[in-house]
């Protein structure tokens, strides 16, 4: 196999990275998405009660994503942390990783906010922007983990990092988006086998096709992250060489 052009990231290795990060953190990461996957049920359960009690609050389900983002703001930096110190052969300790996610956990929640309404903006005029601010975007939160970054710092960091990979890293969407596609499809024959015609998000969903979703989305959520934290690493060490050592002290 030839090696790529300098500056250039090699797909495979970002999947098969992610994957044994995955399979090497298992004991920990798995744990950390189960508990994930209870509060988003949680939320959807409780505000399902809530609409069935009041039927004109419907739109009051649309609410239980937002709801949850701090949470995914923690959990995201946990699970980058623990994923860059098994790759950077440094393993931190489940306190350790809680206590840096603390340190970021209200820069990183404002950048996740930013992203996700730059996303929706981008969509919502010409689908093609929200596409390209993502693909720019997609590593801002390893960056910002792993260096002394402001919030707008770490967008241009990962503009600068993802310039010339773009086309490989939508290549890796669109890899992961077909698996996510498989998953999503599961997860709405088990709520029309468990919730009904209703569906999963509604206030007929039954708890257990909510919590089964949930599931489905933190596992969704679960490889988006580590393959975030190891596809940062690798336009590091493509654009910049070895770089091991440097994002290492962030552990230390």
């Amino acid at each position: 196999m030839t090696d790529p052009a300098p500056g250039v990231i090699r797909v495979g290795e970002v999947i098969s990275g992610a994957s044994r990060a995955i399979a090497g953190k298992a004991g920990v990461l798995i744990p950390a998405t189960l508990l994930f996957a209870v509060v988003p049920a949680g939320t959807t359960i409780l505000l399902r009660q809530f609409v069935a009690a009041n039927p004109g609050s419907t739109d009051l389900i649309l609410l239980s994503p937002y709801l949850q983002l701090p949470f995914i703001a923690a959990y995201a930096a946990f699970v980058t942390r623990q994923t860059l110190s098994h790759i950077l052969r440094d393993p931190e300790t489940v306190s350790e990783s809680l206590m840096g996610t603390l340190r970021v956990f209200a820069p990183l929640l404002a950048l996740q906010v930013l992203i996700l309404l730059a996303t929706i903006l981008g969509i919502v005029l010409l689908v093609v922007p929200g596409i390209l601010v993502t693909l720019a975007w997609s590593v801002a939160a390893p960056a910002r983990i792993s260096e002394p970054l402001s919030i707008i710092g770490a967008l241009r960091r990962s503009a600068e990092l993802t310039k010339g990979n773009r086309p490989r890293i939508f290549g890796l969407f669109l890899l992961y988006f077909a698996s996510a596609l498989v998953l999503s499809l599961l997860s709405r024959m088990f709520g029309f086998v468990f919730g009904g015609s209703s569906g999963l998000l509604t206030a007929g969903g039954s708890p257990v096709a909510i919590v089964f979703a949930s599931l489905i989305g933190s596992v969704e959520r679960l490889v988006v992250i580590v393959g975030a934290a190891t596809l940062y690493l690798a336009l590091r060490k493509a654009k910049e060489g070895a770089v091991e050592a440097e994002v290492a002290r962030v552990f230390a």
